[in-house]
C-alpha cells in the first residue's frame, strides 16, 4: 500500500505542467506598456470627421485638426460622459453631441451649447501622437520614452527619410471568415516574441538558418533588441534582414530579398485587455521618383505586404489557440527565454485611465 501510494504521489508530481516564470498580463493592476500603439489608418481620419477606436480598457477618438494634424483625444466629453465619436465637427472644433460643448486641437473646451464660460480644467486627455507610413500612432504615457525608427538598408549604412519611401498600409484581419471578430486573443508582447523563437522560423516557416546561432549578434536596448538574420526561405530565395522589436508591441524590419531592398514595420495595438490588433506597413525605394519609378515601388510595396500578410498568416492558426505559458525551453531558446524577461521589463502605465473608461 504505501509503495503504491508513493507511485501515485511521484506520478501526481510529474503530470504537472512545468511552467519555466510567472508574467504579468496587459490591463493587470490597472496598467499597460507604455508603447507607441497604431489607433487607424491615416486614410481613415478624414478632415472634417472624428474616429472612434476602442484603446487599452476604455475609448480614444482620433481627430485632424485644421491644420492637417492628427490628434488622439479620449472619447468622453468631461460633462456628463458622452461619447464624442458620435459628434461632429464645427468650426474645426469638436462638438459633444450632447450638450454641444466644443474642443479645440488641444482638447481644450473653449465654449459650452448654454453659454457657460467652460471650466478651467475641461480638457480631454491627448496621448503623444505622430502620423508615419499611413498609420496614426499613440503613445501611452504623458511624454513618449522612444521614438519610432526610421528605415534603413540591410548593412545599416543608410537612413532613409519618410519623403524618400513609398508605403502601404494595412489592418490586418485575424478572422477573414468571421466579421464580428477581428482581435486575437492574446497580448501583443505574446506575439512579438515570434521574431525570436528562432525554432518557429525552422518548424513552421521552413527557413534555413546561415548563421549556427542567430542569438549571438543581439543587441538589447533599453526600448527595444534589434539582430540579424542571414536566411534562406521555402523556396531556397535568399532572405537577408535586420530587425528590432520596440517596446511590446511594434516589429522593424528591414529585408533584403534576391538583393531587392524592402522596408517592413509590423504594430499591434490593444482594443481590450487580453486582446491584439495588428498593422502591417511595407515601405520601398521611390528611386528618382518619376512615374515610372513611383509605380515600380508601388507594385513592390505591395508585393511586400502581401508576402509579409503570407507570412504571417502561417502562423495565425496556431496563435489563435495558442495557451501562452513558456514551459521547458531548450538551447535554441535562449534568445526567447531572453526576451520575454526583456519584454516583461517594459515599464507600463495608464495616464489616460480615468478619460477613456
Amino acid at each position: 500500500m504505501n509503495t503504491r501510494a508513493d507511485h501515485s504521489e511521484d506520478s501526481s508530481q510529474q503530470r504537472r505542467r512545468p511552467v519555466a516564470k510567472e508574467f504579468w498580463c496587459e490591463g493587470d493592476d490597472g496598467l499597460f506598456s507604455q508603447s507607441w500603439y497604431p489607433i487607424c489608418l491615416s486614410s481613415e481620419a478624414k478632415q472634417g470627421e472624428i474616429v472612434g477606436r476602442p484603446f487599452l480598457d476604455g475609448e480614444v477618438i482620433v481627430f485632424r485638426g485644421p491644420d492637417g494634424q492628427a490628434h488622439v483625444f479620449s472619447a468622453f466629453c468631461v460633462h456628463m460622459g458622452a461619447n464624442l465619436k458620435e459628434g461632429d465637427v464645427v468650426d474645426n472644433r469638436i462638438r459633444c453631441p450632447y450638450h454641444h460643448w466644443q474642443y479645440d486641437g488641444t482638447g481644450t473646451c473653449v465654449k459650452t451649447g448654454a453659454g457657460d464660460p467652460p471650466p478651467p480644467s475641461a480638457r480631454l486627455f491627448e496621448y503623444p501622437s505622430q502620423e508615419r507610413w499611413g498609420l496614426i500612432f499613440a503613445f501611452n504615457g504623458e511624454e513618449p520614452l522612444w521614438d519610432l525608427p526610421d528605415f534603413r538598408n540591410v548593412d545599416e549604412t543608410r537612413r532613409y527619410e519618410d519623403s524618400e519611401l513609398c508605403t502601404a498600409a494595412i489592418k490586418l484581419d485575424y478572422f477573414p471568415e468571421d466579421p464580428a471578430r477581428s482581435a486575437l486573443p492574446l497580448d501583443p508582447w505574446m506575439v512579438i516574441t515570434n521574431p525570436l523563437d528562432f525554432q518557429h522560423f525552422v518548424t513552421v516557416h521552413e527557413m534555413t538558418f546561415r548563421d549556427a546561432n542567430p542569438e549571438s549578434g543581439i543587441v538589447w536596448s533599453d526600448h527595444f533588441a534589434e539582430f540579424r538574420i542571414l536566411s534562406t526561405n521555402r523556396y531556397g530565395t535568399p532572405y537577408n534582414n535586420h530587425q528590432g522589436i520596440y517596446g511590446n508591441n511594434c516589429l522593424y524590419l528591414s529585408g533584403d530579398l534576391d538583393g531587392k531592398w524592402f522596408g517592413f514595420f509590423a504594430a499591434q495595438t490593444i482594443p481590450k485587455p487580453g486582446y491584439s490588433e495588428i498593422y502591417f506597413v511595407a515601405a520601398a525605394d521611390r528611386g528618382d521618383g518619376s512615374p515610372e519609378a513611383e509605380e515600380e515601388a508601388a507594385k513592390w510595396a505591395d508585393f511586400v505586404i502581401k508576402m509579409e500578410v503570407d507570412f504571417f498568416m502561417q502562423d495565425i492558426p496556431i496563435l489563435r489557440s495558442l495557451h501562452f505559458k513558456p514551459g521547458l525551453l531548450t538551447r535554441i531558446d535562449k534568445a526567447l527565454s531572453r526576451h520575454i524577461d526583456y519584454l516583461q521589463s517594459q515599464p507600463r502605465a495608464h495616464p489616460g485611465a480615468e478619460f477613456i473608461r
